[in-house]
């Protein structure tokens, strides 16, 4: 092996720079990992819950956590099918209900409003942003592209594609200098001259049929027949727009409202148990969150954990915010709006992120160890990059433990600042907090980072047994 000290100083510089950056990385990734296994699906949810029921504890020891609902149904009202979006169920229809018959049931109406009044009348309909969002891009992309295809279909084997029904519109122009003309007979869609000039019969009638189809698109089929004066094409139109048409768009809104398929869900299921009377929505108000029969018979402590329990799934995967909506008492939902970045910061979307940001700490980390590898001489490549891992490892992992020992299960909420001054009701604080917290929630980081300490350090002790076990090699004779 190559002696250290003959090694050139840019390379002692770089190796320098690399075992600094790996340290750092190392810690970084290892805090990142942390949070990415704290925020998975059941720790996360955990962690959340107890967070939760630190937030809504009462001063007065009571368990009661109130909730809304999701849709405040009344007995004997007909039921909002999905809120923002103008579609219901009777009374009467309720209980047999399912999601799939709201989906189709939504996406008849919304099929519906297009063809009696266009894109407008189907946005008009939408009072939800993201629903509103979607539909918006669906009416400018395939709604608009198959309105076009089902006319051309209908109308452009009818005589406008081979110019039977094609008007003298080079006389109109000549006559009315300036002045659009009407390609086609029986159909008052007018273009300037010079944009029919030099266009084949059936690029005139493709044109006319992409005039129809904006007709349809701005004001419904009406708006449509209005223009066409001929009984053969009306007939046509008609058949187009509201057989052919009107079944694809079904399945096209029918996709888009699929994805709310599971609020609706919730909703019947929600407005059957009232109509049953197994929910008290004015009183209660704890169906919108979960259906009354998982709270029968259950002690009101039973109940208020199951209903915290609920929350921090709702929070999981909705956010903080979400779970406060669910709120009724006003002080209650401003406390968790005050923690929703704690919430957030375990939940689902966060925990995609780091997972994300672990695997480039990765990345980088394995970079560096090679980089770090290269740049060393004899047994400090092996040496440098345990010092370094144990470095970046040490500090959260003596600061966990710390927490680890200095946190006791029996943590009791102290008497205040009054009784007992600041400092010492911050530290009783924090470690009522803490205790309260899953026991996951410090030792599986420190299991983590003591999982890296000893990685480094077997490193370290590999390079010395072989720097012994080559001491210990006899040595070659010499042959004369």
């Amino acid at each position: 092996m190559y002696r250290t000290d003959r090694q050139p100083a840019w390379q002692r510089d770089l190796a320098w720079a690399s075992a600094v950056l790996l340290a750092v990385s190392v810690a970084v990734g290892a805090a990142l990992f942390s949070l990415a296994r704290s925020s998975g699906p059941q720790t996360g949810v955990d962690l959340i819950e107890s967070v939760v029921r630190l937030t809504l504890r009462p001063g007065d020891g009571g368990v009661a956590v109130g909730v809304s609902t999701l849709t405040e149904y009344r007995a004997g009202e007909r039921l909002r099918l999905l809120p923002g979006l103008d579609v219901y169920a009777d009374a009467t229809e309720i209980p047999a209900f399912t999601a799939e018959a709201a989906v189709n049931r939504g996406a008849g109406v919304l099929s519906d409003e297009f063809v009696t009044g266009g894109a407008a009348a189907v946005l008009a309909s939408v009072t939800d942003p993201a629903l509103s969002a979607q539909l918006e891009l669906a009416l400018n992309g395939p709604i608009a592209a198959l309105v076009n295809a089902d006319l051309s279909r209908e109308l452009l084997g009818a005589g406008l594609d081979d110019g039977t029904r094609l008007a003298n519109w080079p006389a109109q122009a000549a006559a009315n200098p300036g002045e659009p003309v009407q390609p086609i007979v029986g159909v008052f869609v007018t273009f300037p001259p010079r944009e029919l000039q030099g266009a084949t019969n059936r690029e005139i009638g493709a044109a006319v049929v992409a005039a129809l189809a904006d007709e349809v698109t701005q004001g419904g089929l009406p708006q449509a027949l209005a223009v066409v004066t001929n009984d053969n094409l009306r007939a046509r139109l008609t058949r187009a727009v509201d057989t052919s048409f009107r079944a694809q768009a079904h399945e096209l809104f029918s996709a888009v409202l699929a994805g709310y398929a599971s609020t609706m869900t919730m909703r019947l299921a929600e407005a059957s148990s009232v109509l049953a009377g197994a929910a008290d929505v004015e009183g209660g108000s704890l169906s919108g969150l979960l259906p009354a029969s998982a709270l029968a018979g259950l002690t009101a402590e039973q109940a208020d954990a199951r209903i915290i329990e609920a929350l921090a799934e709702r929070a999981y995967g909705a956010g903080g915010a979400a779970a406060a909506q669910q709120l009724t008492g006003a002080g209650q939902a401003q406390r968790v709006r005050r923690v929703a970045p704690l919430i957030d910061a375990f939940g689902s979307a966060a925990h995609r992120r780091y997972l994300v940001y672990t695997y480039l700490a990765g990345a980088v980390t394995l970079l560096l160890i090679a980089a770090l590898v290269a740049f060393s001489r004899g047994f400090q490549r092996l040496v440098n990059p345990g010092i370094a891992i144990v470095i970046g490892a040490a500090p959260l992992a003596y600061a966990l433990d710390r927490v680890r020992t200095w946190v006791t299960p029996t943590a009791a909420l102290p008497a205040g600042a009054g009784a007992e001054g600041v400092p010492a009701t911050l530290t009783g604080l924090a470690a009522y907090a803490l205790a309260a917290l899953p026991p996951a929630a410090v030792s599986g980081p420190l299991r983590y980072h003591v999982v890296l300490l000893l990685v480094g350090a077997a490193l370290v002790v590999l390079a010395l047994l072989l720097w012994l076990l080559r001491g210990l090699r006899p040595r070659r004779r010499g042959y004369r």
